[in-house]
């Protein structure tokens, strides 16, 4: 079962993610080096498992493998994520770490404090 809705304020996008089952991210197959889709640290946020389909090669597959977050998937093989989707669903303790991993990842490491954190590493850095 799939809805599609549309745009959702803020707050109402933050439940639509914690509720769902989980959460798809679909790359191009060509899409290596460009920098993540915005929409997986707010998936890693609500604390959901991921199924990614992009390359192997991508940085958004790098930050997926980082995170624990879920399965990622060769892109533009729909059986692939078929399959992976079922693999969650058929297992829900491996859907139940993956959704722990992926909120203690964007904890450790996207949350606002880590961000300053990490600010305060480069200036000390550039400062000697």
């Amino acid at each position: 079962n799939v809805d599609f809705i549309g745009m959702q304020a803020p707050g109402q996008w933050e439940a639509m993610l914690a509720a769902a089952d989980l959460l798809l991210v679909n790359q191009r197959a060509s899409l290596t080096d460009m920098s993540l889709p915005s929409k997986l640290t707010s998936y890693f946020a609500a604390g959901r498992p991921v199924v990614t389909a992009a390359s192997k090669e991508s940085e958004t597959a790098d930050e997926m493998d980082a995170a624990e977050a879920g399965i990622v998937v060769p892109p533009d093989d729909p059986a692939a994520m078929r399959a992976a989707i079922h693999a969650l669903k058929d297992d829900p303790l491996r859907a139940e770490r993956c959704a722990e991993s992926a909120r203690a990842y964007a904890d450790r490491t996207l949350s606002s404090e880590a961000a300053l954190a990490e600010y305060d590493r480069f200036i000390a850095f550039l400062a000697g």
